[in-house]
């Protein structure tokens, strides 16, 4: 079937219907989107491809826009483990596979051509049927629209990564879709995500379950019990209250809790356990995956608006953000092996 120039054919006038765009998009494209869904089939099953993208590159899912003039749709996957992402049963391995749809001018060729001038014109509906074309019908009733800020990044290197639709689809060890548990961070999923919005399926069975038991899966039977309910680690709190610190240390300590508690933040091995807060340091133990020493490390924390170095040390959450950092580099390239230890009064190694 030949490609349409512009909106020939397409259900554009009046309000655009998701379904009637996913039959048209399926039907003009179903060349593109074969081949696509064998390769996803294949990476859902096998998650170790060598050359991942070149099936899928050389015949891409692209096309113009059945709603904007002047507009050129791209769409493409990414993906990456989900297990720290949310509470999952035991065995599951979940991967996180991720449908971006790209807008671009039509004055470029192509999406290669177009580079990193994307346009943030692409339209929900539109956006959705892409996403339902390329995943299938049975794929699709399991997937996600990430739900984006209110406001867009200032920042121009993430600019980018807003200019664009994503949706999300979890796939359990044996390739088959899934709902996400109840305490999925979807806001972990892509730059500038605030929720999740659960896309309406087709299959009769599906939407029964979900008008159930709801777009989200319960976790209370099988959450890991080192952790609390919204997936975070559960965190045994010493020391002094971050109340009575100065008020920089305040805002780094508590910046510290809250991010360390993030199920992978510094690496998927880590389990902290315990953090003591002292008036110019915080202290945080954990554990190393099957390892069962409690080990610790530091961060002296700023005592005055005069601690702070300038960019990018220059803030509470710069601090954190580049310690944690260091530790995930460090623990990852083995720390535990070459680092200085220190066999604390509790009986925890301190590591430096």
């Amino acid at each position: 079937m030949s490609r349409p120039t512009e909106n020939d054919g397409a259900p554009s006038n009046g309000a655009p219907d998701v379904f009637a765009m996913t039959d048209h998009i399926t039907s003009v494209y179903a060349d593109e989107i074969a081949v696509y869904q064998r390769f996803l089939r294949r990476l859902a099953a096998d998650r170790t491809l060598s050359n991942p993208r070149r099936s899928v590159d050389d015949r891409p899912v692209e096309g113009p826009s059945l709603t904007v003039p002047g507009l050129r749709i791209h769409v493409r996957h990414s993906y990456q483990d989900a297990a720290d992402l949310g509470s999952f049963p035991a065995e599951s391995n979940p991967l996180l596979l991720r449908i971006h749809v790209q807008g671009f001018s039509d004055e470029y060729l192509d999406r290669t051509a177009a580079r990193s001038n994307l346009v943030d014109s692409v339209t929900d509906p539109e956006g959705e049927a892409w996403t339902r074309a390329l995943l299938g019908r049975r794929w699709a009733d399991y997937a996600y629209e990430l739900v984006r800020t209110p406001r867009p990044p200032t920042n121009t290197a993430t600019r980018m990564l807003f200019a664009q639709r994503v949706y999300a689809l979890l796939l359990d060890a044996d390739g088959e879709p899934t709902l996400a548990p109840d305490n999925f961070a979807f806001q972990r999923v892509w730059n500038g995500i605030d929720s999740a919005r659960k896309i309406v399926p087709t299959s009769p069975a599906v939407a029964a379950h979900l008008e159930a038991v709801g777009p989200f899966f319960e976790t209370d039977d099988f959450r890991d019990p080192n952790t609390e309910a919204d997936g975070g680690w559960r965190l045994h709190m010493t020391g002094a209250d971050t109340e009575s610190l100065p008020p920089p240390a305040a805002a780094t300590a508590r910046s510290l809790i809250r991010r360390v508690r993030v199920r992978g933040r510094v690496a998927s091995r880590f389990r902290p356990i315990r953090v003591h807060v002292e008036q110019d340091q915080v202290c945080v133990y954990f554990r190393w995956a099957e390892n069962p020493t409690t080990f610790a490390m530091t961060l002296q924390l700023p005592l005055s608006e005069d601690d702070f170095s300038g960019s990018p040390l220059d803030s509470p959450d710069s601090i954190v953000a580049m310690c944690l950092s260091n530790w995930q580099e460090d623990l990852r390239t083995g720390l535990l092996v070459w680092g200085h230890r220190t066999r604390r009064a509790d009986g925890a190694v301190h590591i430096s």
